[in-house]
């Protein structure tokens, strides 16, 4: 399904309907969230280079850019490594048993392998 945006009597509401035909193969629609993804990450990019460039340097700047500093990495990491980022964010969001903790701990590394295979040297 896809999520279409509408207007609705001045309020922004979301009506789903049944893809384009473009979106219909699995590989497409795949294709479409990454790009979806990579754009959400060059709005963060842009916020933030603007919070720079409109608070002076020091302590705060690191305070009120801090959480586009952290957004921007966190969709860029999602960008790179998806599956493994989504295992991270899942299994280590919380406390948990004896298991999920060690599945935790299996998520971070896998996720710290894929992105290591992608750093230039």
């Amino acid at each position: 399904m896809w999520i279409q945006n509408t207007q609705i009597s001045n309020r922004v509401g979301f009506q789903i309907k049944h893809p384009p035909n473009q979106y219909k193969n699995s590989t497409n629609l795949r294709i479409s969230f990454k790009m979806a993804r990579q754009m959400e990450c060059e709005r963060l990019h842009k916020a933030l280079y603007d919070c720079h460039r409109r608070v002076p340097a020091g302590t705060g700047r690191e305070t009120a850019c801090r959480h586009l500093n952290r957004a921007l990495a966190e969709c860029m990491v999602a960008v790179v490594c998806p599956h493994e980022s989504e295992a991270v964010r899942s299994l280590c969001s919380s406390g948990g048993t004896k298991l999920k903790r060690s599945q935790c701990q299996d998520a971070q590394l896998a996720l710290s392998v894929c992105l290591s295979s992608h750093q230039q040297e």
